[in-house]
């Protein structure tokens, strides 16, 4: 197994630096060796691979959140001095989430909410059909799926008049 040996309290600086958090059994082990009085640690490559991956995913999950996030403040601010502006900043909001590898929806779950809303209210119901339908395949609270199941229903009754 290929190590790379750090001066005791240099492997921790060096995370710090990097943003990287060490294995707790890693700390562990280096706390041990201080306290019997060594000077190194030889922590494994494979470690400290696996550590700048999970930064590495880390870092794109906070970038697709932030751009998310923006969307969504854009389309707030949007409301109510574009209509259209808004529903289509929130569009791209829910494009990027729901085009992500993780799992953001609380990051853009308002912009469902006020998406349905505005095209509710520019008539566009066909639009609006699509976007509930969406916000129901979600996980929500058993409140906003039944406001929403009935929103749905209400709806599809307007649209296809049955």
């Amino acid at each position: 197994m290929e190590t790379k040996r750090y001066k005791l309290g240099e492997f921790w600086q060096e995370c710090q630096t990097k943003g990287l958090m060490p294995p707790a059994e890693i700390m562990a082990q280096e706390s041990q060796l201080f306290l019997q009085g060594a000077d190194y640690i030889d922590i494994p490559i494979s470690i400290i691979e696996d550590m700048e991956r999970h930064k590495a995913v880390s870092d794109k999950r906070e970038h697709e959140y932030q751009e998310i996030s923006s969307h969504r403040l854009a389309g707030i601010n949007a409301e109510g001095l574009d209509c259209n502006l808004a529903i289509m900043e929130y569009q791209e909001c829910i494009a990027m989430g729901e085009n992500s590898e993780f799992d953001l929806f609380h990051a853009y779950s308002y912009a469902y909410f006020r998406i349905i809303v505005l095209l509710h209210k520019n008539k566009e119901y066909e639009k609006e059909l699509d976007y509930t339908e969406k916000l129901l395949s979600h996980e929500l609270s058993d409140s906003e799926r039944e406001k929403y199941s009935q929103r749905l229903n209400k709806l599809k009754s307007k649209i296809y008049g049955s």
